[in-house]
């Protein structure tokens, strides 16, 4: 949110969007903080002089991207690399 407050004129729709992309990515793993974490965003896209149809085009379309994308929970798999032994 510290971004989205902090967003100067010309990058703030980006910011904005990025935001919400972030959180559309990882909702379903705290959904019971999903309205107060918009709420949040929505505010502070309004504190930085977004007006509100701007805010609400914006972060729909990032939360949405975001949700088409989530994030898994799960710990991403290791990959081995074999080295090659040296016969010199």
């Amino acid at each position: 949110m510290a971004d989205v407050a902090g967003a100067i004129k010309g990058s703030r729709n980006e910011i904005l969007n990025k935001a919400a992309f972030s959180l559309g990515r990882h909702a379903h793993m705290a959904p019971a903080n999903l309205d107060a974490a918009l709420m949040e965003l929505h505010s502070a896209a309004k504190n930085m002089g977004l007006q509100d149809h701007e805010i609400k085009a914006t972060i729909g379309s990032g939360f949405k991207r975001g949700g088409d994308s989530r994030r898994s929970s799960k710990t991403p798999t290791r990959c081995r690399i074999r080295r090659q032994s040296s016969s010199a």
